[in-house]
């Protein structure tokens, strides 16, 4: 199998990563964790930030130039998202 050759160098090998990743020998699970927490909390999900926002839908357009919407563009509902037809 391949290995990583910063894994062939660390002194303990592979029985050294999963003494620091699974019993958490340098203690770290909690930052992580709180951390990881933190990045869950506050997720936005910048598609339906920019849907829900008027102001910034008016920067997105059919065509660079045209503000009117094209009438050959159909959309029809697919699993609640709207899809071009």
């Amino acid at each position: 199998t391949r290995t990583a050759t910063w894994l062939n160098k660390l002194p303990g090998g592979l029985d050294k990563v999963k003494e620091v990743v699974i019993d958490d020998s340098l203690g770290l699970a909690e930052e992580l964790e709180r951390e990881m927490q933190h990045v869950v909390d506050t997720f936005q999900c910048e598609w339906k930030t920019t849907t829900n926002s008027p102001e910034k839908l008016k920067r997105f357009r059919h065509f660079i130039n045209a503000p009117e919407k094209d009438p050959n563009i159909e959309f029809i509902t697919l699993r609640t998202q709207p899809v071009p037809a």
